[in-house]
């Protein structure tokens, strides 16, 4: 069987920089309201109630940034290099394409 190299990993390690640059603006995404509530920019019992709840969701973010990081470098190391020819990652982009209809 004749072998090509694999463009759904290719297509996967494309796709890489823009999840890992998508899991740090989740990181980043409530920075702003952290700073201003650490800065002391709203304080009663339920501003106390308020930040917790943006630490809560902040933790929340992070973590599904960095899911989203270990799964794309984990399917990427779960392809081989080289498929072949007839194979679904040879022809991933067509079925990807017929899916959107």
């Amino acid at each position: 069987m004749t072998q090509i190299p694999n463009p759904y990993k290719a297509a996967l390690e494309q796709a890489r920089p823009g999840v890992t640059a998508e899991a740090h603006a989740l990181e980043r995404a409530l920075q702003g309201a952290m700073s201003a509530m650490a800065a002391g920019a709203w304080q009663s019992s339920v501003a106390t109630e308020f930040e917790h709840g943006l630490k809560a969701k902040k933790s929340t973010l992070h973590t599904a940034g960095e899911s989203a990081v270990q799964e794309i470098n984990a399917k990427i190391n779960s392809e081989h290099d080289m498929v072949d020819a007839n194979s679904f990652q040879a022809h991933w982009a067509k079925f990807s394409a017929m899916a959107r209809y």
